[in-house]
C-alpha cells in the first residue's frame, strides 16, 4: 500500500518509536532510518522496516526525511534535536517538553496520549495525537501523518500538553501503581489478583458515564471509620508500606465529598 506522505526517520528505538514506526509502515509510509544509542537496538528496529540504522554518540542520528520523529526521554531531546539531519520537519513526542526551536528548520510536536511498552504491539486507531507546529502548514502536515495511521490529531499548545501529560501520569502511571498494590494485597491473601477485573471495567464505565465525583463509593466517602480502621490494621500487619498511600487517598476522597455530606 502506497502513501503520498514522505518517509519518516525515527530517532529513538523504544516503545514510542517502535509503535509509531509500525503504524507508519502499516499505513504505507516509508521508514528511512532508525537511531538508537546502542547498535543492537538500532539495527533490531531498523531491520523490521528495511531502514538504515544509526547508533552511538556521533553527530549524525538520521537520514534526511520528510519527517524526523525524536522519540526519546525528555532529558535527551535537546541533545538529539541538535544532531538531526536537515531536510524536513523535525518533531518530538513529549507531552512535557515545549515546541522545539531550530534555526531555519520547521519543527513540531507529535504527542500520542497513550502508554507504550517495548515489545507490546498496540493499535493507534482512534488514539488522540496532540499536534503543535512552528507554522500552520507544519500542523496540517502533522495532522495528515496522524490521520494516515488512524489516530485523531488535536491541536494543543505546550501549556495544554503539560496538563495532558500530568493527566496521563495520574490516570495511567498512578493507576498502574495502584494495581501493583492490589497484586501485593492479593498475594498476602492468597487470591487471584484478576478477580477484580469486572470491578475495574465497571469503574471505568461509570467514570465515562457519570464522572468521577458521582461514581465514587466506598468507606472513605461515607466516613465508615470502623472499616477504615480495619483496613489500617490489616495493612500494618502485612503491608505497612502501603499505609501512607491508603491514608492519602482516603483523605482525598473525604475532602472531595465533605461539602456534599455537610449539605445532606
Amino acid at each position: 500500500m502506497g502513501n503520498s506522505l514522505g518517509p519518516v526517520a525515527l530517532v529513538g528505538a523504544g516503545g514510542v518509536a517502535s509503535a509509531l514506526g509500525e503504524a507508519f509502515a502499516q499505513a504505507g509510509i516509508g521508514i528511512a532510518s532508525v537511531y538508537s544509542r546502542t547498535r543492537e537496538h538500532a539495527e533490531l528496529l531498523a531491520g523490521r522496516f528495511g531502514a538504515e540504522a544509526f547508533w552511538g554518540n556521533g553527530f549524525g542520528v538520521n537520514q534526511p526525511a520528510a519527517l524526523t520523529v525524536v522519540a526519546s526521554t525528555d532529558t535527551a531531546i535537546v541533545d538529539l534535536l541538535g544532531r538531526v539531519a536537515e531536510g524536513g520537519i523535525v518533531v518530538h513526542t513529549s507531552g512535557s517538553t515545549s515546541l522545539p526551536t531550530l534555526p531555519a528548520v520547521p519543527t513540531g510536536v507529535f504527542y500520542p496520549l497513550q502508554t507504550f511498552t517495548l515489545g507490546r504491539r498496540i493499535s493507534l486507531e482512534g488514539v488522540p495525537i496532540f499536534i503543535e507546529g512552528s507554522t500552520r502548514k507544519v500542523e496540517q502536515i502533522l495532522s495528515d501523518y496522524a490521520r494516515a495511521i488512524g489516530a485523531r490529531p488535536i491541536p494543543a499548545s505546550s501549556s495544554k500538553r503539560r496538563h495532558l501529560h500530568l493527566m496521563g501520569v495520574v490516570g495511567c502511571n498512578f493507576v498502574n501503581a495502584l494495581l501493583g498494590a492490589c497484586e501485593q494485597i492479593a498475594q498476602c491473601g492468597e487470591l487471584d489478583p484478576h478477580v477484580i477485573t469486572p470491578l475495574l471495567h465497571e469503574t471505568i464505565q461509570k467514570w465515562l458515564d457519570i464522572g468521577a465525583h458521582a461514581a465514587q463509593t466506598g468507606p472513605a466517602k461515607r466516613r465508615d471509620e470502623f472499616t477504615l480502621m480495619r483496613h489500617r490494621v490489616l495493612l500494618s500487619e502485612e503491608l505497612p508500606d502501603l499505609i501512607p498511600l491508603y491514608e492519602t487517598l482516603s483523605e482525598l476522597i473525604v475532602r472531595a465529598h465533605a461539602e456534599a455530606r455537610d449539605e445532606a
